[in-house]
């Protein structure tokens, strides 16, 4: 959300799971044609257990209704559980790793978490890269 000029205290996620903002008015336009962002939100002490239950599943139904697409971007798997829990309310996940910085075991550790909570692992994403390819770069 930075990335777009969105404030971190902007209203978000955690306000929606909070019940502070209603799912249908925290997603926030952008100067991209048809992009809409919900920021993280306000901080909250324990923001992990926010997003267990039925107020995550309803907010993405909501914004299921109201776009084509919903992409919801977590922590790493190895640093926090949301991309386990969240897994289970979308259709599928792409990992993003990002080549010289990610250690190759972490992600195979990332990959097997989410195989072994039943998540839908779409594929992977790898970022800094120039000049490998296939398994390789890996």
């Amino acid at each position: 959300a930075t990335f777009f000029g969105f404030r971190r205290e902007m209203a978000g996620l955690a306000d929606v799971l909070a019940e502070r903002v209603k799912p249908e008015k925290a997603p926030i336009e952008t100067a991209v044609p048809n992009l809409f962002i919900v920021p993280s939100g306000s901080a909250v002490a324990n923001p992990g257990s926010l997003i267990t239950g039925l107020k995550i599943a309803r907010a993405l139904s909501v914004w299921r209704g109201a776009f084509d697409r919903v992409i919801v971007v977590t922590p790493p798997v190895s640093v926090a559980n949301d991309a386990s829990v969240l897994g289970h309310e979308v259709d599928g996940m792409l990992m993003v790793v990002k080549l010289g910085t990610t250690p190759r075991r972490v992600t195979e550790r990332a990959i097997e978490t989410m195989a072994t909570s039943g998540v839908k692992l779409l594929g992977c994403v790898l970022t800094n890269s120039e000049r490998l390819s296939g398994i390789d770069a890996l």
